[in-house]
């Protein structure tokens, strides 16, 4: 049994020569609650657009019940998501 639901490993966004995301990681466990705080411009809106694969990523690891959805498309990342968490029984 995987213990991270979702788990982000060094992840960069970049818009241009601004770096939007430096180097966040964290992982969110099953049955735990993950926040995402942070002050206007902090990257968190770039955080979940980039996890979601609505904004590419510069560098680093996406990855959902432990498969890398790094540089997927939205509609994979959420067919990848719906099947694993059937399958894990979420």
């Amino acid at each position: 049994m995987m213990d991270a639901i979702l788990e982000i490993d060094a992840l960069e966004v970049r818009y241009g020569p601004v770096n939007a995301v430096r180097g966040i990681s964290f992982s969110v466990k099953k049955g735990g609650i993950t926040a995402l705080l942070g002050a206007n411009g902090a990257g968190k809106s770039s955080t979940l657009m980039a996890i979601a694969g609505m904004v590419p990523i510069a560098s680093g690891k996406v990855s959902i019940f432990g498969q890398s959805v790094t540089k997927s498309s939205p509609d994979t990342i959420a067919r990848s998501a719906q099947r694993f968490r059937s399958a894990s029984g979420l």
